[in-house]
């Protein structure tokens, strides 16, 4: 290896001696790096590196999984141990001897079960995560060219959470040697540090801390008078100077508090113990806290309750904020566009070709449409919202949805709407009556959520609008009035959208529709199928149409014009995430 470290140009050397003819280790690298070696054994090597001094030290571990099966279990514990010495960006390399599923391997007998579902839990108990690389992916072979040809993939990168935060960027790569039965694989972790800019987000768990509703009840009392913007606006402010500093302090405070139970915990006299109680009991508060701070940015609205379990949310987290990052797109070329002006203009000038509108004749669509909207329904839509309409729009939407660009979510409205309640009410019957927004309150922000884990293209990544909180009240409490008309005035044809019919309906008559055309062989008619594609239905909507056919349908001109004003106030700003 000392030969081997000169022809490399490298300065530094550590080995692990092989035991008969394997299981040797080496790890090699230049002067320029701070490396320290934190242990080591026959089956791995474990450094923490550190590139330079602004740079953030992170864990290496150079792995080698026992080849013999009646020694994985030891492998796959020793994986876990690993796992719980630090909590340093993290990255696993090396030969693991195991495979993760069938299509890891080709030829031979099939791989047992147990072995890969071992090597599964073992790595999910880790923390860690496969880490994909380009090229050939079956990285040993033996007996090529032979009926005994096997190939598996047990050469792999694993890396945590942390480590992807910091190397988001990095690529991997095997290549090719002439000798060995093993391909090497090589990886380039492109350093990239981003700084995000704080701004106000409400806080769920700021619902716990009784300030923050004497704050609210404060700005409230003093902004009255003011239009509902500006009274957001103020109130936001007063809530992010006192508490965006607030889960800074969080993780001090638990440590400091489990220290504090520990010198406590051995106390027996009745002050110690009333102490231990206080100090369990904050910890618990603050553990819940916590726990709220990552549920809500986890977005897992399936999760009712449960024991606390923040590294999960933690990891669901760091997930999302992966899956949603655009690193680059492809052009209509089929050429990469990376971050800049030029991937912005791309997004820009895909948005605008699918929102462009094109001319075309409605007459014979209007033609089609009866008229069915009463009179008397039109007096229900257009009467004043009482105090239960308004509550059910707010109470109807999950706590943890995202907010819009005032920073407020629905949580904030559900826990405060004793304060905030009656000023909605006359926000909406306000809007009803004069049809103007207030400015600002429609100020939305796009956000492109990707279709499939690794999008290529503009057509890959599906937009959605997150609107003010009070927007989508008063939008919800419009929506709620015309969802009692909906089963009059929608076609029995329609099986979706509407409440007591099922989108699956269309699955079972197109099924009946295809066993009728395949049974039927014999007669003089015949019967044809014509399947087609409207996935951009909802992307390409002339509103002018929408507005001329409700007017057709019956519906009031002015409950007409509070739809199409509820449509076109906002201001649309473009938001890459």
């Amino acid at each position: 290896m000392e030969v081997i470290r000169r022809r490399l140009g490298l300065d530094s050397l550590f080995t692990v001696d092989n035991v008969g003819f394997s299981g040797g280790l080496a790890i090699v690298w230049k002067r320029e790096l701070e490396v320290n070696i934190i242990s080591h054994s026959a089956n791995l090597i474990d450094i923490t590196i550190k590139h330079s001094a602004e740079s953030p030290t992170w864990r290496f571990t150079g792995f080698y999984g026992s080849p013999a099966r009646h020694r994985r279990k030891d492998t796959w514990e020793l994986l876990k141990e690993l796992s719980t010495n630090n909590s340093l960006p993290w990255m696993l390399m090396g030969d693991f001897n195991d495979i993760l599923s069938p299509e890891e391997k080709l030829g031979g007998a099939q791989q047992p079960l147990w072995l890969m579902q071992g090597f599964r839990e073992a790595i999910e108990f880790s923390g860690l995560r496969n880490f994909e690389f380009k090229g050939y992916q079956f990285t040993w072979e033996r007996g090529r060219g032979t009926p005994n040809w096997i190939r598996e993939k047990l050469d792999r990168i694993l890396v945590n959470d942390g480590w992807l935060d910091i190397f988001g960027e990095a690529c991997a790569e095997s290549l090719e040697t002439p000798l060995s039965d093993h391909l090497p694989i090589a990886v380039w972790p492109a350093y990239t540090l981003r700084i995000r800019r704080r701004k106000f987000k409400f806080e769920n768990y700021w619902l716990k801390e009784a300030h923050c509703r004497e704050i609210v009840h404060q700005s409230w009392s003093y902004t009255e008078g003011l239009n509902l913007c500006s009274r957001f606006e103020l109130c936001s402010h007063a809530i992010w100077k006192w508490g965006k500093d607030i889960n800074r302090n969080l993780q001090p405070q638990i440590a400091a508090l489990k220290r504090r139970m520990g010198i406590l915990r051995c106390r027996t006299d009745s002050k110690g113990m009333w102490e231990f109680s206080n100090a369990q009991q904050q910890f618990i508060n603050l553990l819940d806290k916590q726990n709220l701070y990552w549920k809500q940015r986890a977005k897992l609205f399936w999760f009712q309750g449960g024991d606390n379990n923040t590294k999960f949310f933690h990891n669901a987290v760091k997930q999302r904020r992966r899956n949603n990052d655009i690193q680059k797109l492809k052009n209509d070329r089929g050429n990469w566009i990376t971050h800049g002006p030029e991937l912005n203009s791309l997004m820009m000038n895909y948005f605008t070709r699918i929102f462009s509108s094109s001319a075309g004749d409605d007459v014979p669509v209007l033609n089609c449409v009866n008229h069915k909207v009463t009179s008397a329904q039109n007096r229900i839509l257009l009467r004043k919202f009482n105090h239960d309409e308004i509550k059910k729009a707010v109470f109807g939407m999950h706590p943890d949805k995202s907010p819009g660009a005032d920073g407020f979510n629905p949580g904030f409205f559900q826990s405060y709407w004793d304060i905030l309640g009656e000023s909605l009410v006359c926000f909406c019957n306000e809007f009803l009556t004069t049809g103007k927004l207030p400015k600002g309150l429609n100020i939305t922000q796009i956000v492109l959520i990707p279709k499939k884990s690794n999008p290529e293209f503009m057509s890959d990544l599906r937009p959605i609008a997150l609107c003010s909180v009070a927007y989508k009240i008063l939008a919800k409490a419009l929506a709620n009035r015309l969802k009692l008309l909906l089963n009059d005035i929608v076609s029995d044809n329609q099986s979706a959208f509407v409440p007591g019919r099922l989108i699956t309906d269309n699955v079972m008559i197109a099924f009946e529709m295809q066993h009728f055309l395949k049974r039927k062989s014999s007669g003089k008619e015949g019967y044809a199928a014509l399947k087609l594609d409207i996935s951009k239905a909802y992307d390409r909507l002339e509103w002018p149409l929408l507005r001329n056919i409700m007017i057709r349908m019956g519906f009031d001109e002015k409950w007409v014009g509070l739809v199409m004003e509820c449509v076109f106030s906002g201001v649309f700003c473009a938001k890459q995430k």
